[in-house]
């Protein structure tokens, strides 16, 4: 087959008013002055066609043409056919060779490259087509990949919810800047009547951002109306982080006014935290909640011990850091960091480290004991205060075997 395939210029379809075509290369399209078209038909003849005459004009490329005029020269044979198709596929003809490729298999249904070629595959000894062979191992066509089906429920699911919470966070940005003006009363109670849980992320992010209390405490009090796991989540991590004593306060307070699942293990674990300010913090959240199975990880708590690490630069030593905790110092939660001391060290060339270990006695962890034991106070003794813990644990358990006895 000798084709000159090597460059493939651009014909022209011209839509007539009375319904013919016309097939050639526009000469003159880039003339818009011109009151006609020059056409220059495959033939090699020209013709012009006034603007009145064409109704519209269709890019061909010259590969479409040369197809309808070989395709007749292949015999109606299955493997003529396929010589075909891969010419198709060479010249990107994709509408074209699937026709073909269709016509191969009404002729040879067992032609396995057309088969392949059409997506499909076998299964069981019968040809399948990709589609049915997926949606049989359970797959979905989603977004052009194929997925499991509970796989496009998650997907779809997180969608609908990324939708919702951008038209949430829309509502809070407007309702933000209508609070420094006229409109601020009415914007105040939009946000504190906000009870949709699907508004947590949208409230967690303003509130991230947000330098002023008050509006801050607005947030807060929305989190306690919506009160879902991801709300109590944040509150717990804003009277852990932030560095407003009355939004710590206040978020404190929400969540003990709610006393959720889960809430009196979160402060615990914040119990072994490296920073002895968010353990004291902790503890005083835990002696508000009340439940007295904080008691012994309170008690481990009581001491923590911790190191310091000093830095030298020169000849002068100076403390600069501790591994108290993450995050950097000196700004809010609001920011996205932590106002606690920096965990770990950061060291310039050249820099001499010092790392001292230091035993701190936690007050906010002995008062939340006392508290929560009714009154016993062993001060800071650990030893002591585990002694007591085991024998009140083992008070219940002697109760019962005297009950026996009698």
């Amino acid at each position: 087959m000798f084709l000159l395939l090597g460059s493939i210029g651009v014909a022209d379809v011209f839509v007539l008013t009375n319904g013919g075509q016309v097939q050639g290369r526009w000469l003159n399209s880039e003339d818009d002055s011109k009151g006609a078209y020059q056409i220059e038909t495959p033939s090699g003849g020209r013709i012009r066609l006034q603007r009145k005459q064409v109704q519209k004009v269709i890019r061909q490329r010259e590969a479409e043409l040369d197809f309808e005029r070989i395709a007749p020269t292949y015999a109606d044979t299955a493997d003529q056919l396929w010589e075909l198709a891969q010419w198709c596929r060479a010249h990107r003809l994709v509408p074209q060779r699937d026709r073909i490729l269709r016509r191969i298999l009404v002729l040879d249904g067992d032609h396995a490259p057309a088969r392949y070629a059409l997506g499909y595959q076998q299964l069981n000894g019968q040809w399948v087509t990709t589609q049915k062979w997926r949606e049989q191992e359970g797959y979905v066509l989603y977004r052009g990949r194929w997925r499991l089906a509970q796989d496009v429920e998650l997907l779809e699911a997180e969608r609908k919810q990324n939708a919702l919470e951008k038209d949430w966070a829309l509502r809070l940005r407007r309702w933000r800047e209508q609070l420094d003006t006229d409109k601020a009363g009415a914007a105040e109670q939009q946000i504190r009547a906000i009870d949709d849980p699907v508004a947590v992320k949208p409230i967690s992010d303003a509130f991230r951002h947000e330098p002023y209390r008050a509006v801050r405490l607005m947030y807060v009090d929305a989190l306690g109306r919506i009160a879902s796991d991801a709300a109590v989540t944040f509150l717990i991590f804003v009277s852990l982080n932030d560095l407003d004593v009355e939004v710590r306060v206040a978020s404190v307070e929400t969540v003990v006014s709610l006393n959720p699942p889960g809430a009196v293990e979160k402060y615990i674990d914040s119990l072994r935290d490296k920073n002895n300010v968010r353990i004291n913090l902790a503890a005083r959240a835990l002696a508000q909640l009340g439940d007295r199975s904080a008691v012994g990880p309170l008690i481990d708590a009581l001491v923590t011990t911790h190191e310091i690490v000093y830095r030298q630069p020169g000849r002068s030593a100076e403390a600069i850091t501790t591994s108290f905790s993450q995050g950097s110092g000196g700004s809010s939660v609001g920011s996205g960091s932590s106002p606690f001391p920096r965990s770990g060290t950061e060291f310039s060339t050249g820099e001499k480290q010092q790392v001292v270990r230091r035993t701190v006695p936690n007050g906010d962890v002995l008062t939340a004991l006392v508290r929560l034991t009714n009154g016993v106070n062993f001060s800071f003794d650990q030893r002591a205060w585990r002694y007591w813990h085991a024998a009140e644990k083992q008070q219940p358990d002697t109760q019962l075997r005297n009950a026996r006895r009698d």
